[in-house]
């Protein structure tokens, strides 16, 4: 038969190992080296589905309180830049997962440059893959959560 004494002790060791294990997890998210190996690995991603070129230098994420995205730079389908920010940053207001509601203080992008434009004999403008891409183009009748986000003033 088991003993409360060891069944406390078993209970403990194992609380503490989560514990431990949790703390590393948060700890090693907030790390620069490890965030920058994520968006290596999401803009590797990204570049593969849309094929096309999507690079980020750096992330810096201080956890629900700023967000900094270095050398942000996305071509379109024709090689031609898209996208290029030195910086885009924004200061999280209210972040409620459970909620579904992200505020944003605002976004500001320093050193940007924004190409939009048309193609000949294409739809839409030269963001219309990313579009395709989030978007399934089938109508969804099922109910989804309302989810609140709002990004501030964009500067």
């Amino acid at each position: 038969m088991i003993s409360i004494k060891k069944i406390l002790k078993i209970s403990a060791w194992f609380f503490l190992i989560l514990f431990l294990t949790a703390t590393g997890l948060v700890l090693a998210v907030r790390a620069p080296g490890f965030q920058t190996w994520l968006v290596q690995r999401v803009t590797g991603y990204l570049s593969s589905e849309w094929n096309t070129r999507v690079e980020l230098d750096r992330i810096e994420i201080e956890f629900f309180h700023t967000l900094s995205l270095k050398g942000l730079y996305v071509e379109d389908l024709h090689h031609d830049t898209l996208l290029y920010a030195g910086e885009i940053s924004s200061v999280i207001d209210m972040f409620l997962p459970g909620e579904n509601k992200i505020f944003l203080s605002g976004i500001e992008l320093r050193d940007a440059t924004v190409k939009l434009q048309k193609y000949k004999n294409e739809k839409g403008l030269n963001f219309q893959f990313i579009v395709d891409y989030f978007g399934t183009g089938k109508k969804d009748t099922t109910p989804t959560p309302h989810f609140d986000f709002n990004p501030g003033e964009v500067k």
